[in-house]
């Protein structure tokens, strides 16, 4: 009786074994299936990295290209006619110097 008492307990202990390796499993499937997908994600965020790049060395040779013709012109904000502006309508109104740079 002893050892059929033994044998009942392994085997109880065997099938609780048994059971956690098919949860890991699961649990493991789940993770394969989520870092697929995470994968799939860097994939295309580093694909649109890559077209943003593109874009941008396209915008810079244009630009480049523009600012070294002969007929370009360069193009400024004049913030001096903002809203909230304090400065006379004579200063806002005063000739610039080509040459004077703004930040």
């Amino acid at each position: 009786m002893d050892h059929n008492m033994q044998e009942k307990v392994s085997m109880a202990e065997f099938q609780r074994l048994g059971d956690a390796v098919l949860t890991l499993k699961g649990k493991v499937g789940s993770l394969e299936q989520n870092l697929r997908k995470g994968a799939e994600h860097v994939t295309d965020v580093e694909g649109a990295v890559v077209g943003f790049g593109k874009q941008l060395a396209t915008f810079k040779q244009a630009f480049s290209d523009l600012s070294h013709s002969s007929q370009a012109r360069m193009l400024t904000l004049d913030i001096d006619h903002l809203p909230g502006d304090r400065k006379s309508r004579a200063h806002r109104d005063a000739p610039r110097s080509p040459s004077r740079s703004r930040s």
